[in-house]
């Protein structure tokens, strides 16, 4: 029994995540990407939209270390420990990145590979925060 039910658990959450996308366009856009781009729409040169990734980035982060800490709350002891592993070993990910896309764009002609660059940090930010809230959504509802 305990085996089914875990089984049906896991298939859940690869639903889920299978279906990330598909949720996170019929809910609309987040207030994040459509704060960026109303700020784009005002500022399309490309020291505008640069600023506008970067006050997006801000943002996305902030949303993170929210989503982070309310999930958090909901965990167990060992919930708990395999979160914060995960998250260290996603720092250390994202740093990685990041220090790989600014070498990659650097080498590039033209000012389009720095809005290039923000906007793949950004995204990187955005995907964990939807994941996490995935985790947190699935803990609220008894998944």
């Amino acid at each position: 029994m305990r085996n089914t039910s875990q089984r049906n658990r896991a298939l859940c959450l690869i639903l889920l995540f299978a279906l990330v996308p598909a949720i996170v366009s019929a809910e609309g856009e987040h207030p994040v990407d459509q704060q960026c781009e109303a700020c784009i729409d005002r500022d399309s040169s490309t020291a505008g939209i640069l600023k506008c990734l970067d006050e997006a980035y801000v943002m996305w982060d902030r949303e993170l270390n929210t989503v982070y800490r309310n999930l958090r709350k909901l965990l167990g002891p060992q919930q708990l420990e395999a979160l914060k592993t995960s998250q260290r070993a996603w720092l250390r990910y994202r740093d990685a990145e990041f220090e790989t896309l600014e070498l990659m764009y650097r080498s590039l002609d033209g000012t389009m590979w720095a809005i290039a660059a923000q906007d793949d940090k950004v995204e990187l930010v955005k995907t964990r925060v939807l994941t996490l809230s995935i985790y947190l959504d699935s803990l609220q509802k008894g998944l």
